[in-house]
């Protein structure tokens, strides 16, 4: 996720029902404590915020398709 969303200049935000955290920060992600099934909510704003929406949604796609394998 990190890597994904580091690419971007668009201030990237995820919550896990909480606080939002800053997407690109990996102690941040951490600190959601979500678990498998936690319902998360992105946000994004900025120049390229579009852009960095449809790159977590086909992260997002491709971790569902691979769990699908398991």
């Amino acid at each position: 996720m990190v890597k994904v969303t580091s690419r971007f200049k668009s201030h990237i935000l995820v919550s896990g029902g909480g606080h939002p955290v800053n997407a690109k920060s990996l102690l941040g992600l951490l600190t959601l404590g979500a678990i498998y099934g936690t319902v998360l909510e992105f946000s994004a704003e900025g120049e390229d915020a579009a852009q960095a929406v449809e790159a977590i949604r086909s992260l997002l796609k491709k971790w569902k398709e691979k769990q699908d394998e398991v």
